[in-house]
């Protein structure tokens, strides 16, 4: 069945205050070192979102959750300053007109996130949950299919990041890193962040994962998420650009995502703090076979939505107790 864009949720014509998830797509893939095509996954997201139903596995609802999608920001495909530019304005206007409401921002490579938080400028101490293969904390980087050396590649996002006022580094959890640059270790070292090695996560079912998330976000006011698709294996999301072996199952985060939404709606509790924004990148439409790793990006679009419903107090159980 059809439900139309976002499980039948989007608010057409609605003001963007009345949102209670807004969404934007930034089809940006000028940085990416390695095969393109993940300016194509916003649109991709988008088609696949018209036939995804408003609940997650676990039978919880978020069909009375608010969303309207903003479309995308204008980007440059070979101007990396101009498209960082666009993305702080345009996240800047839309979410001061919605500021309670989380941002979804589709990608595009994972070099928009850097441009999606500054746009968010955040007054309050802001967690950073980091979902991804790669620590993404190069200074500047080019890779063997770069078009240029860059502060702004998609090797970099998180180590600009850190460079906002309010990000610090005890606020910031790496989860599912296998992929590194030497520069990237000396940098974790240096700065002691916290890290869930992808090596480690066989050893953590998804109850004490999200435990050991909720820890990390114990003593910050709002939190931001970032999942690249590669932090899952590539026998689950073949269809990014640097697919690295040895990743988490879908099976394994949705779980801990469910565990998280689970927590948030029972008092007593520790929870996460409110989500600031989320966002999920590095989809290669192109390189991906039968769309699995698209629908592996929905379900976890679909899993946080659920988290969010819980937050908002939004959630209904989908059959009645």
């Amino acid at each position: 069945m059809n439900r139309g864009p976002w499980m039948g949720l989007h608010q057409e014509g609605a003001p963007i205050s009345h949102a209670d998830v807004l969404i934007v797509g930034v089809p940006y893939a000028g940085s990416v070192s390695h095969a393109p095509g993940a300016a194509l996954a916003p649109d991709v997201l988008r088609e696949l979102s018209t036939n995804a139903p408003p609940w997650t596995e676990a039978g919880l609802s978020f069909a009375d959750l608010r969303v309207l999608d903003a479309g995308d920001v204008p980007v440059d495909q070979e101007d990396d300053e101009s498209t960082q530019a666009a993305m702080r304005c345009a996240v800047r206007a839309a979410s001061s007109r919605a500021p309670s409401a989380p941002l979804l921002t589709l990608g595009g490579d994972h070099s928009i996130t850097a441009g999606v938080l500054a746009g968010l400028a955040p007054t309050e101490r802001t967690g950073i949950l980091w979902l991804d293969a790669h620590p993404d904390l190069m200074d500047t980087f080019q890779g063997i299919k770069g078009k240029r050396k860059s502060r702004w590649n998609h090797a970099c996002p998180l180590r600009r990041i850190l460079e906002l006022d309010n990000v610090s580094d005890e606020d910031v959890l790496l989860v599912g890193t296998r992929d590194f640059l030497p520069e990237e270790l000396a940098y974790i070292r240096e700065h002691e962040l916290n890290v869930v090695w992808a090596r480690d996560l066989a050893k953590l079912p998804a109850r004490a994962l999200a435990d050991r998330i909720v820890q990390a976000f114990a003593n910050v006011d709002s939190l931001y998420v970032s999942f690249d698709i590669d932090v899952l294996d590539p026998s689950a999301a073949p269809g990014t650009g640097v697919p690295i072996p040895g990743g988490m199952t879908t099976r394994h985060l949705f779980d801990t995502l469910q565990e998280l939404a689970c927590r948030a709606s029972h008092p007593g509790t520790a929870k996460l703090p409110h989500l600031l924004g989320f966002d999920l990148g590095e989809i290669s439409p192109p390189a991906d076979a039968n769309r699995i790793t698209a629908l592996a990006g929905m379900g976890i679009l679909i899993n946080t939505l659920g988290l969010i419903a819980v937050q908002r107090g939004l959630e209904k159980p989908l059959f009645a107790r």
